[in-house]
């Protein structure tokens, strides 16, 4: 069955792929992204989805008397998956040459788990940040949204079903009461966006983060519906609102809301929560009050707006792909105008040669829809098999490797993390030793590291290390009275039997209150606050890290010209974060206030007078395996420098 064509709903849906094509492209203006709040035009296209599929639904039902499921899933796999199977056969020589081998193998997870509408669970399970500057460099991180699209699909279509032939009275009530409780949920116990994570400690229990995440359909599940109210609405009334004035003047709000959280939202704020309401408050009110005659109707009507929503689909599918291995191309954003025409391109061609003529039933019989679907999954579920058993193909960059070097960084990861589990959490032993205890973050047990690796060249210190979350501030509030009170904990003994405690972190979240909170809870314990400074942050290009990068592109190591160049590189990309500087003012100016030792994490790291920062050890081994975390030699090479240099003193 067919519903009225809206062509202003095409038209909405263009402005929400063109937000998240914008947002991607990561187009800037004085060092600040145009459409920072562009990944919301994903959650536009949930409350449209919901719309149009529940109106599709209850108008069979109110016509018919039935729904077909197996017509329905069909349409369905008609609509989603030729157009995403193409787009995974085209990537695929790209992520041959571009893909280093762990990223080549979670990047063949990725194709098998969007095959199967699952994808937003994998990046869930591997905590996979959707803002970080890894997620940038996944070239299927979108299908995340696909997956919630179709497990909600799976089961709303029974849901409505079952409440229509018992109580279909029931419909709205129990509509509005699922977004309103799914809201409440997300908002209240425990929005968790990988981003900034916000928990409610003490009501953890009773919404876990899966409940919860940025990922999954249990986050999304209001969104979709608050479309699903508006069909039920618009089918139970006959109609939508006529009234020429205040059609106008809500559809104008609706877009006012929707552009403010395109240009003013950014990935910093809880979503999905009730902040992010307004933004889908603005999707509902165009769906409704938009009509053939409101001004705002007839802009979206145009050509151009609905030619865009006429291939939304392929445009969201082709976008990433080729915006990601761009950027292994070439980090410059120079190529934006060139990129979006070729994901145009792509998408007039993926629309009109198979997407078109795969929906409709009468140029390919289901019997060839299956056959071609069945045999396109085989070639890419084998593709990723061999993939993953033969371990990304590492061999193909054995030309350019050598003993000191290794292009692929999860080797240096794996190397760390079985380093940390072996050395653990430490805490003290020694007497006549003076002993300082270091705290933070994966930054803190880097810096933790340094002194383990090379110990013996400390032999006035013993050094222990606990980690702690993000907001130390937090960690120090359970810290109790080391005088009065029986030790409580592994960790507060090692606190309590310190001499000295260094905060080494990259202080996501800091402020004077966080700061003060630390100093007054170490010096009501006796003990001297040290603080370290937020560490140098280089740029990267997904896995590769600048070197990487330079490697790849010469097929060799850098010459000693070249290794000054890439010196300079990576003191300019350090040079550039903002939050880097900003933290550090503030970490200058609150230890200028309380007289407390700060200690510049950069000064063995960089040379401020010839503008370099180190990247290869004296003997060639790589220093960093990502933006800014040590590789084991790296930590060893650091260390001597620190001892060299005389970089920890303590009056």
């Amino acid at each position: 069955m067919k519903l009225n064509y809206r062509p202003e709903i095409d038209g909405l849906r263009a402005i929400s792929v063109l937000a998240v094509i914008f947002y991607h492209l990561e187009l800037s203006l004085y060092e600040k992204n145009l459409f920072q709040g562009g990944f919301l035009g994903v959650d536009f296209f949930f409350v449209i989805s919901g719309y149009l599929i529940t109106s599709l639904i209850l108008k069979e039902l109110s016509l018919t008397g039935s729904f077909s499921l197996k017509n329905f899933y069909e349409r369905r796999a008609r609509r989603i998956l030729p157009a995403l199977i193409l787009v995974m056969l085209f990537s695929i020589p790209f992520a041959w040459k571009y893909l280093l081998p762990s990223s080549l193998i979670d990047y063949s997870k990725t194709l098998l788990y969007s095959l199967g509408f699952t994808s937003n669970f994998y990046f869930y399970n591997i905590q996979s940040n959707y803002f970080d500057l890894d997620s940038k460099f996944r070239p299927f991180l979108h299908t995340w949204s696909l997956s919630v699209e179709e497990q909600f699909y799976l089961l709303f279509p029974i849901f409505l079903l079952i409440i229509y032939k018992f109580k279909k009275d029931l419909i709205f009530k129990s509509l509005l009461i699922l977004v309103i409780l799914n809201l409440l949920l997300i908002h209240f116990l425990g929005n968790f966006n990988f981003k900034q994570p916000y928990i409610n400690e003490e009501l953890s229990f009773i919404a876990p983060s899966f409940l919860t995440s940025f990922y999954l359909t249990t986050g999304r599940i209001w969104e979709v519906l608050v479309g699903s109210i508006l069909a039920y609405m618009e089918i139970s009334k006959g109609s939508r609102t006529s009234n020429k004035v205040i059609c106008e003047f809500f559809s104008f709000i609706g877009l006012i809301l929707i552009f403010y959280s395109i240009f003013f939202f950014n990935d910093e704020i809880f979503h999905p929560s009730i902040f992010t309401f307004p933004a889908i408050l603005g999707v509902a009110l165009l769906i409704w009050f938009l009509n053939k005659d409101t001004m705002i109707a007839k802009i979206l009507s145009n050509r151009f707006f609905v030619g865009v929503g006429l291939i939304s689909y392929s445009l969201y599918l082709w976008h990433y792909p080729f915006i990601v291995f761009q950027k292994y191309e070439s980090f410059s954003s120079e190529n934006s105008l060139i990129l979006l025409l070729l994901i145009f391109i792509a998408s007039v061609i993926s629309y009109f040669l198979i997407e078109k003529p795969f929906r409709n039933r009468k140029i390919i019989k289901l019997k060839y829809f299956l056959m071609t679907l069945v045999s396109s999954i085989t070639i890419l579920i084998i593709f990723c098999i061999f993939v993953i058993f033969n371990k990304g193909y590492s061999d193909r960059y054995s030309k350019i490797e050598n003993i000191n070097f290794k292009l692929d960084n999860q080797f240096y990861q794996d190397e760390w993390d079985n380093y940390a589990a072996q050395v653990g959490s430490p805490g003290f032993t020694d007497n006549k030793k003076i002993k300082i205890l270091i705290i933070g973050n994966s930054f803190g047990r880097d810096f933790f590291n340094l002194f383990e690796m090379n110990k013996n060249l400390f032999n006035d210190y013993e050094f222990g290390y606990t980690d702690v979350p993000n907001y130390l501030y937090k960690y120090f509030d359970k810290i109790e009275d080391c005088k009065k009170i029986q030790i409580k904990s592994f960790d507060h003994e090692k606190f309590c039997e310190s001499e000295i405690i260094i905060i080494a972190d990259t202080w996501p979240l800091l402020n004077n209150e966080s700061l003060q909170k630390i100093y007054k809870k170490v010096s009501e314990n006796n003990k001297k606050l040290v603080l370290t400074n937020t560490p140098a942050q280089f740029t990267t290009f997904g896995q590769y890290t600048l070197l990487d990068y330079f490697i790849l592109n010469k097929m060799r190591l850098p010459n000693e010209s070249e290794k000054i160049d890439l010196q300079k590189s990576y003191y300019q990309s350090y040079k550039q974060n903002f939050n880097v500087r900003k933290n550090n003012e503030i970490l200058k100016k609150f230890s200028k206030t309380h007289n407390i030792k700060l200690l510049d994490r950069n000064l063995y790291r960089c040379d401020e007078h010839k503008y370099t920062c180190d990247f290869l050890t004296d003997f060639d081994y790589k220093i960093y395996y990502d933006f800014g975390h040590y590789t084991l030699n790296g930590a060893k090479y650091f260390g001597k420098r620190i001892f060299e240099i005389g970089w920890l003193e303590f009056e």
